[in-house]
């Protein structure tokens, strides 16, 4: 699974976790998604605080 939300929404859709894992029943992936939340916050960089590259034309 990739470090994004949108990888554990569709294994979650997929009951693909407790599979992979071999229990059954469902899993509480809220301490998962917690995680998520917090290593995509910790590398998104807000817009303004990016500086615009510029290329030479010469």
């Amino acid at each position: 699974m990739h470090p994004a939300l949108e990888c554990l929404d569709r294994a979650e859709r997929r009951s693909a976790i407790p599979r992979a894992l071999r229990v059954t029943g469902p899993l509480d992936t809220t301490a998962v998604r917690e995680q998520l939340n917090v290593a995509i916050g910790a590398r998104e960089t807000p817009a303004s605080d990016i500086a615009e590259s510029k290329v030479d034309p010469s």
